[in-house]
């Protein structure tokens, strides 16, 4: 069940931060196609769908701080909030998702795509 409650939510700022402090991973739970378009610099893309599936394969050490992101933070509660029930007891989510971090001027990665 989900308990968001235990969920810690950071702000894009903080998220800076514990990049830069922290050994802090970001995680994009949105669809690959949405990450492929564009990003947080170092993000781990796992889709919100496999991301149970997936994240040990990334993070095999559940201490890691790991801060689930989507379009506008609802979905990365929910990612963080699994993470949790999984024993990441560090996991969080990005406050207003990446939505907010491009309203408050932070770098992203754009890449340009053509579809035939």
């Amino acid at each position: 069940m989900m308990n968001p409650s235990r969920v810690d939510g950071v702000t894009p700022l903080h998220v800076i931060e514990l990049l830069f402090e922290t050994d802090a991973r970001l995680v994009d739970v949105r669809e690959p196609r949405e990450f492929a378009s564009v990003s947080i610099r170092g993000a781990v893309c796992l889709k919100r769908a496999a991301l149970e599936a997936a994240i040990e394969g990334h993070f095999p050490d559940r201490g890691t701080r790991a801060i689930c992101y989507c379009n506008d933070g609802g979905a990365s509660v929910l990612a963080a909030d699994a993470l949790r029930s999984m024993g990441y007891r560090h996991a969080g989510y990005l406050i207003g998702g990446l939505r907010q971090w491009i309203q408050e001027g932070l770098p992203v990665i754009r890449r340009e795509r053509f579809d035939d």
